[in-house]
């Protein structure tokens, strides 16, 4: 297995201004292409910096991933320590400047006179196309390892790796992964439910990778070939769907959205959300995806109690005698969005997100999922019980997607 390593620039990270999220991106990416990411390293904006990161990945690994410092700022520095360190020459590539120029046509402004030196690159460097952005990313090779450099914005370094990079480096790595995604069942049992995993399909590695999202489950293959991995992957992924059933929603890339939004364009049909504890975290999640106008049609944030009165049509007695957070008060609210909007199935959620709040009847992480339809309406509760607020916002709005896709699966309209 090939050794990889990764280097991320930017006084930003070296701060601590910011979260190195592309170092953890790369590492798992890079991971699933079949290498075994050993070594990763982040450093300021110094010239010096990074061509000492560069000279320690050559002591250390076959191909390494660079991120950041391509911009055309003066506090980009990436290319120049390349030049150095490669002993190769800047030279200015036509091709890159009119394919800037043609960027900014479009978008009708000129172009400011220091993208020009996005086009100023080491003489050896192979371009690798950025679909999203206006920095090329670069392949430089030096005695059989090979270095690739990628913009620092995220959305730009992310499309480069997956169009560019991991075409070249996975189609000789002779192993394969693929991950599944899991909602709703403890990472314990889920455990216990697969014990006999490595007896049932030998030779296949299994990791669990808990998370907000529920844990995903990610395995790993390197019999040789493509066909033997694909093969001993396929066996695997059947094995686990059949002993987890419903609670594996997705694999690859696939989100509770996603899923949820795909069931609902396949049965046509429509949805609107009422929010309390999740303050419309739902709704973002749902509208982030292409198309949702088609079958989703409002959010209502009824977070007092007098909004939920006067907007989703929840009773004053159920409210005092129940509570906000209560099945009664979920399905009131559930029903009242779906009738408001009109559509076939009402989403809502009620909780205590903490950190305050709680009571030893209605802790902090409880949460009320309501559910309504033409055939009735119904609710069902979840303890997440998640460190911080903001993660358990998290995980209700999970949990009302999970409610919301089990219940499209299991039932017909």
């Amino acid at each position: 297995m090939k050794r990889a390593g990764i280097i991320c620039v930017g006084d930003e990270l070296t701060t601590g201004l910011i979260l190195n999220g592309n170092g953890t991106f790369l590492a798992r990416t890079l991971t699933d292409a079949g290498l075994s990411v050993l070594w990763i390293k982040t450093v300021g904006d110094e010239v010096d910096l990074i061509a000492g990161a560069l000279d320690e990945a050559f002591s250390r690994v076959d191909l390494c991933v660079v991120s950041g410092g391509l911009g055309p700022t003066s506090d980009d520095k990436t290319i120049e320590a390349a030049s150095c360190y490669f002993h190769s020459p800047l030279e200015m590539r036509s091709e890159v400047i009119r394919r800037l120029e043609a960027r900014f046509r479009t978008l009708n402004r000129p172009m400011p006179a220091c993208n020009r030196k996005q086009g100023l690159l080491p003489k050896n460097a192979v371009l690798l196309d950025n679909s999203l952005g206006t920095a090329p990313g670069l392949l430089i090779e030096k005695e059989n390892r090979r270095f690739f450099f990628v913009p620092g914005v995220p959305a730009e370094m992310k499309a480069i790796v997956r169009e560019e990079i991991i075409p070249r480096v996975a189609s000789s790595a002779g192993f394969q992964s693929r991950m599944l995604l899991t909602f709703g069942v403890p990472e314990s049992e889920l455990y216990e439910k697969i014990l006999d995993f490595e007896k049932q399909v030998p030779g296949i590695r299994l990791a669990f990778l808990p998370g907000p999202s529920g844990v995903r489950l990610r395995m790993y293959s390197a019999r040789g070939s493509d066909i033997e991995n694909e093969t001993g992957l396929d066996a695997a992924e059947q094995w686990i769907r059949k002993m987890l059933g419903p609670a594996v929603y997705g694999s690859g890339e696939e989100t509770l959205a996603g899923v949820a939004a795909r069931l609902l364009t396949e049965r046509r049909l429509t949805l609107s959300v009422a929010e309390s504890c999740t303050g419309g975290l739902i709704s973002h999640y749902l509208t982030d995806i292409p198309g949702s106008s088609s079958w989703f049609n409002r959010c209502v944030v009824a977070y007092s109690n007098e909004a939920k009165m006067e907007l989703l049509n929840v009773s004053l007695n159920t409210l005092n005698s129940r509570g906000a957070v209560s099945a009664e008060t979920a399905e009131a609210m559930a029903l009242g969005v779906r009738e408001s909007g009109g559509t076939d199935i009402g989403l809502s959620t009620t909780g205590i997100a903490g950190p305050g709040g709680g009571t030893p009847e209605k802790p902090v992480g409880l949460v009320w999922l309501g559910l309504s339809h033409v055939g009735g309406t119904l609710s069902t509760s979840r303890m997440v019980g998640g460190p911080t607020r903001r993660i358990n916002k998290e995980r209700f709005a999970m949990a009302a997607l999970d409610v919301l896709r089990r219940f499209l699966l299991e039932n017909s309209l």
